[in-house]
Parts: structure tokens; C-alpha cells; sequence
């Protein structure tokens, strides 16, 4: 309502230009404005981009109400996803609840590590997830040479030497 209230040039022109957009996300995301009814769980990616709507067009209650749904489907194809998502909206409850899901144990985060969408993380988020597992993981073999030793600078590290860490 705000942008038809003011001087933008939505309230100018009478309409708003949705292209970064699917139609179908639009849809949702129209339909969850006027009848609160989210997408279907079936559908986590679309509720992913209804998020992404409501805050770019701040819509608190829209933002929060699927953040936790985005939060509630979060699995093994799609954690690297969400996080990457709620890193760019600053979304913080969905990005902690993503490395949560990605840190909880070695094999989730070994599974998570093999998708598409986590190779394609930018170098901040994985030595968020770095740090994310700093204080759970514990070396079996006491005294032996360690590639990453105490006190490494991990910001200098390369993605793939990252990977080696965890």
C-alpha cells in the first residue's frame, strides 16, 4: 500500500512490475496476501520464492508465517538451498535453522555437501557452516598432523580446502 501512497513510481504508473518473478510464484503469493493460505507443503521451492516476495514487498506477517514453513521442510536436497536463500534476504531464523539442519551430524552434512546448491555457496556461507561445526567435531587420533591446525586463518582458505575441513 505504501508504494501507491507515496511518490514511487508504482503509485505513478497504477501497477507493479513483478519480472524477478514466476507467475506462479506471484500467484501464491497474491493468493497468500488476500486469503492467508500458504502453498502447499508438496511445494517447499514455491513457498521458498513466496518468502522471497513478501520480503521484498515487507510483508511481516507473510515473511514470518512462511519462514516457518520454509524452516518446518528443510531436508537434505534443499538445505543448502534455504540457506543460500535466507543468507540473501537476511532471513536469520531460516539461515540458523538451515546450518543447524546442514551441521546436526556428519552424515547429514556429508549429504548436504554432495548437492548442486552447496557447491554453489559463497565462500562466507561455508565458513559460516565451518563454524557451524567447529565445536562438535572431535579428532580420534590425538598428536597427529593436522592439514588445518589450530589457529588457521579460514578466511584465506579455498572452498575445496574448506570442504577437506569439515
Amino acid at each position: 500500500r505504501s508504494m501507491f501512497s507515496s511518490g514511487m513510481v508504482e503509485a505513478q504508473q497504477k501497477k507493479v512490475d513483478m519480472t524477478d518473478s514466476s507467475a506462479v510464484a506471484v500467484d501464491a503469493f497474491l493468493r497468500a496476501l488476500y486469503t492467508d493460505q500458504l502453498p502447499p507443503d508438496s511445494d517447499p521451492g514455491l513457498c521458498r520464492s513466496v518468502l522471497t516476495l513478501a520480503k521484498k514487498y515487507e510483508v511481516p506477517a507473510l515473511v514470518e508465517s512462511c519462514s516457518q514453513k520454509v524452516i518446518a521442510s528443510i531436508n537434505l536436497e534443499n538445505a543448502a538451498e534455504v540457506l543460500k536463500v535466507a543468507a540473501m534476504h537476511s532471513l536469520d531464523a531460516v539461515k540458523d535453522a538451515a546450518i543447524a539442519f546442514i551441521t546436526r551430524d556428519h552424515v547429514t552434512l556429508r549429504e548436504v555437501q554432495d548437492t548442486d546448491a552447496f557447491d554453489s555457496l559463497p565462500k562466507d556461507l561455508v565458513l559460516e557452516v565451518v563454524s557451524g561445526i567447529s565445536g562438535k567435531r572431535r579428532r580420534s587420533s590425538v598428536g597427529a598432523e593436522l592439514e588445518f591446525a589450530a589457529g588457521s586463518d579460514w578466511k584465506r582458505l579455498t572452498v575445496p580446502q574448506l570442504r577437506r575441513a569439515l
